[in-house]
């Protein structure tokens, strides 16, 4: 948008100025995949956007993840209308999106669709770009841009993670003191637990009645007879996510 002249002068005159030429800048376009948060155990959207498309008639992409870390389970919230097929990835970890319209897209900032993971850990999402012809970006006439820009993203596995279960049977006399503890990184809350049914039904501790540390990662326990056979276990929490359960352990007094 910005404009130019120049002004010309000679033999001591006022100098004369040339008419304006104004500068436009064609800005490539762009797909991006997101950088995002997703709680381990849950299901995360991932977005792919899009950033100055102008008369886009076809799209294709092939994006690798970590199967290991994450799933991939589909997509949603798509943008484009026409001829779209994303593949279901097998072993590989490839997600194929190609689409293409008799109707081109424009699309100055926004989103193409969401790609939703599973979360176990966290995984770079990449354009595979070992072939030119995997992440392909058409105009109106149906010729590739060059000049389409491909920007990776990722899933970065947040919350608790228990690293060290408590010892699945504790045995205490009447009246002695033991504890339970659990080892985890990522934490920010921990609320132990007491079941009197077998693990059929869980209950809140609260410090008192025989135990202390009940929102922290250890528990101690002073026996009392009616104690034998109960089960301990503890939620373990953090960035916001949903409650890690530890394994069990069981009391014989």
């Amino acid at each position: 948008g910005h404009q130019y002249r120049v002004l010309v002068s000679g033999a001591g005159c006022p100098a004369v100025a040339s008419g304006a030429s104004q500068l436009s800048v064609i800005l490539p376009p762009t797909v991006g995949i997101g950088q995002v948060n997703g709680c381990r155990g849950q299901l995360v959207s991932v977005p792919l956007t899009a950033q100055n498309f102008s008369n886009i008639s076809a799209v294709t992409l092939h994006m690798r993840y970590d199967t290991s870390a994450l799933t991939y389970v589909g997509y949603a919230d798509t943008a484009l209308s026409g001829s779209l097929i994303v593949n279901t990835p097998g072993a590989g970890g490839l997600v194929i999106v190609t689409w293409f319209s008799l109707t081109p897209v424009s699309i100055t900032n926004g989103l193409l669709m969401n790609l939703n993971f599973l979360t176990r850990a966290s995984s770079n999402i990449s354009f595979d770009l070992s072939d030119p012809g995997y992440n392909e970006l058409a105009n109106s006439n149906g010729d590739a841009i060059s000049t389409s820009v491909f920007n990776n993203g990722g899933v970065t596995a947040v919350g608790a993670v228990i690293t060290t279960q408590p010892v699945a049977s504790l045995t205490l006399d009447v009246a002695a003191t033991g504890s339970l503890t659990v080892g985890a990184t990522n934490a920010d809350t921990y609320q132990w637990q007491v079941s009197t049914d077998a693990g059929l039904n869980w209950s809140n501790l609260a410090n008192g009645a025989g135990y202390t540390g009940a929102t922290t990662a250890s528990l101690s326990i002073t026996a009392a007879a009616s104690m034998s056979g109960h089960q301990y276990r503890v939620l373990v929490s953090g960035a916001g996510c949903p409650a890690v359960a530890s394994g069990a352990s069981q009391l014989s007094v």
